[in-house]
């Protein structure tokens, strides 16, 4: 009778060990999938609230350069890709370096490139990439 009852409380501890186990996994496996949700949720808001603004481009030998700015909301931006190109895929050389991190809202930026034989005439766009967004430029240059 006294080994009946141990054998029943051992049961039942086991029980609970795996019960209040299983529970402390379901909880944690829990919170990890809201924090994935929320860093990516976050992510979205971000990129939605960025927008970006060419407001010139300067075609001028060794002072060529493109003019951006960040018009958004979002504070964190990077500029991780530029590209100046001419007709029949002339390309600009860009000589800043890049990436350009912490381009914040209300931020302009000057990137600098070598047009090499770009010209007023044969110009086709400038565009700015960043993480969440990309502008393109395709007007003629300011100066030409």
């Amino acid at each position: 009778m006294v080994s009946q009852i141990i054998a029943e409380v051992i049961v039942v501890a086991i029980a609970v060990s795996i019960a209040s186990g299983i529970t402390v996994w379901a909880l944690d496996f829990s919170q990890e999938r809201v924090d994935e949700t929320e860093f990516v949720a976050g992510g979205i808001i971000d990129c939605t609230a960025a927008d970006m603004d060419i407001p010139g481009v300067y075609l001028i030998d060794d002072n060529s350069r493109i003019i951006v700015s960040n018009v958004g909301m979002y504070d964190n931006l990077t500029i991780q890709e530029t590209d100046v190109i001419g007709e029949n895929n002339i390309f600009g050389t860009i000589i800043t370096m890049l990436p350009i991190p912490e381009f914040a809202k209300g931020i302009t930026k000057e990137i600098f490139y070598h047009p090499s034989e770009l010209t007023c005439d044969n110009f086709d766009k400038a565009s700015v990439s960043t993480e969440c967004a990309k502008v393109i430029y395709d007007a003629k240059p300011v100066n030409c």
